[in-house]
């Protein structure tokens, strides 16, 4: 098969869920199923989306009161760019989640709301919406703090240097 799909790009919709137990993913820690599969055909462009989204919010284009989300991750920006212009004129939205080691927290979100709607907290027609807002004014994220990482307002302030405590000077 790796011959076939050379040059191909390739949709991973899978949620690596352990299915006897509903309590883990079948993949180890730091590990997706999408990188096991890019692994495999290192001649294709593996893309990560879907296995966010239950069959019930593609095909009614909502989850609850939200436009569905297709989340889509993977390394080759031409492939997502191009599987997203392929999903959008169904009605649905798609997000570019960014490289394919975000396979990893789709799968964990796909886990999560299998586990939420198996157990009967959420139902098969819902799911989690993306609803994206404006950047606050004066908010960003330093390039130390990462992508992912809790964003911190910067401050533009001068700050002193802190006096050192212990005896007063001059007092004995």
């Amino acid at each position: 098969r790796q011959a076939e799909l050379a040059g191909k790009i390739v949709v991973d919709l899978t949620n690596p869920v352990d299915f006897a137990t509903f309590d883990s993913l079948t993949v180890a820690p730091g590990a997706s199923a999408a990188a096991a599969l890019a692994s495999a055909l290192p001649s294709s462009h593996v893309l990560k989306a879907f296995n966010t989204n239950f069959g019930a919010t593609l095909a009614s284009g909502v989850a609850g009161d939200q436009p569905t989300t297709v989340l889509v991750a993977g390394d080759d920006a031409d492939a997502k760019a191009s599987l997203i212009a392929a999903i959008t004129p169904s009605g649905v939205k798609a997000l570019d989640a960014g490289s394919l080691k975000r396979a990893r927290e789709l799968e964990a979100i796909g886990f999560l709301q299998i586990s939420l709607a198996a157990s009967e907290k959420i139902g098969w027609t819902g799911g989690f919406a993306v609803v994206a807002g404006a950047p606050r004014a004066g908010w960003r994220v330093r390039p130390s703090q990462g992508v992912g990482a809790p964003r911190r307002r910067v401050s533009r302030r001068v700050t002193r240097p802190r006096r050192r405590l212990g005896r007063h000077p001059g007092r004995g």
